[in-house]
């Protein structure tokens, strides 16, 4: 039996920046057999999940194009896997519910066509507290998104670990929807991003937040220890362009830590204020704070200084200079200014 460890590169990220994380013994390997099953071109993934998930692991064929037409509520694990360079491509014209682990790998998304969120946690029968351990998007990419990529309104869930890596989440931002969306009840013990990308387009004005958990319940509410926003190697543009970048339940608490590394940042959140706006927008000099390597633009200016506290509290450690990406507007973020940000588009680095 072949296996293969999703989370090595979330785990080897977490270790760097010191933080508590998805470990290996909080998420085994994920067994996955030979992807021999004969899948039709075309056929709903829904379909394909009923006919060949075996052990909670779905194995897609090298290239395969599904459609995503019937919405997938579900009650278990669920790993969606293609195995070889060519990726598989899923037209997606509805979402998935689910009250438990779910995780994309080597997945490509098409959601223009998408009116709902992407990824929605189940509506819970009780009101205690309900414990999701992973929501994975690993070498995947998803583009056209006008609602929220995970979305649990007034949920108590906490998702212990939502690790983003090296994949890309593309959002037209016309609907002006919160990308990470636990408005209202749950929460995320760690959300991590890295070597990935994540933009809204098509103008400056139209796009939502980063993240949520505003007018629900803190971490610790729900069973929790910790919080933390991990963002590293990666290259963010056009997300709360111009407004608070998160909106948190409670900020400047002792239990949340906030890291961003060696990534460009490019017209996210106020100007100087992106990582003031990580902490709702709020001052918070005593927040535990990992920030070095980094290159804030905004309004096609560097932005040396990102407030947090008083102006001896700020951090001063940008790359001080301008990245030019070589086609934003049409997700092309490729670049040759500077070595940070999510290392595909990194052309001629030394």
């Amino acid at each position: 039996m072949k296996k293969s460890f999703i989370f090595g590169a979330a785990l080897m990220l977490m270790g760097a920046l010191s933080f508590q994380s998805c470990t290996k013994a909080d998420n085994p390997s994920v067994p996955r057999e030979p992807a021999v099953a004969v899948f039709d071109q075309g056929m709903d993934l829904a379909d394909a999940i009923a006919k060949f998930a075996k052990d909670g692991v779905l194995n897609l064929p090298e290239g395969i194009e599904l459609t995503m037409d019937k919405q997938i509520e579900l009650a278990q694990p669920l790993y969606i896997v293609c195995e070889g360079k060519k990726p598989a491509f899923i037209s997606a014209t509805a979402g998935i519910v689910t009250n438990s682990t779910l995780s994309f790998e080597n997945v490509d998304i098409d959601a223009t066509e998408l009116k709902e969120p992407f990824i929605q946690l189940a509506t819970l029968n009780n009101a205690d507290p309900v414990k999701l351990d992973l929501i994975a998007f690993i070498n995947s990419t998803i583009t056209g998104l006008k609602y929220q990529f995970i979305y649990a309104n007034k949920q108590s869930y906490l998702v212990d670990c939502i690790n983003i890596q090296k994949s890309v989440i593309g959002i037209d931002g016309s609907k002006k929807k919160t990308t990470f969306d636990f408005n209202g009840g749950g929460n995320v013990a760690f959300l991590g991003i890295d070597e990935s990308t994540i933009y809204s387009i098509p103008t400056v004005d139209n796009n939502g937040g980063f993240f949520s958990s505003q007018s629900g319940k803190e971490v610790t509410d729900l069973g929790g220890t910790t919080q933390t926003f991990a963002i590293s190697n990666s290259t963010l543009y056009n997300i709360a362009n111009a407004k608070t970048v998160n909106s948190l339940r409670k900020n400047s608490q002792a239990y949340q830590k906030f890291a961003v590394k060696n990534s460009v940042i490019v017209n996210c959140g106020k100007s100087g204020q992106f990582l003031k706006g990580l902490n709702a927008g709020q001052a918070g000099k005593d927040t535990n704070w990992e920030v070095e390597g980094n290159c804030f633009n905004w309004g096609g200016e560097v932005i040396a200084e990102q407030k947090i506290g008083s102006a001896d509290d700020n951090i001063k450690n940008s790359i001080d200079e301008v990245v030019v990406f070589a086609d934003a507007d049409k997700g092309n973020f490729t670049q040759k200014q500077t070595s940070a940000g999510d290392p595909r588009w990194i052309a001629n680095a030394q």
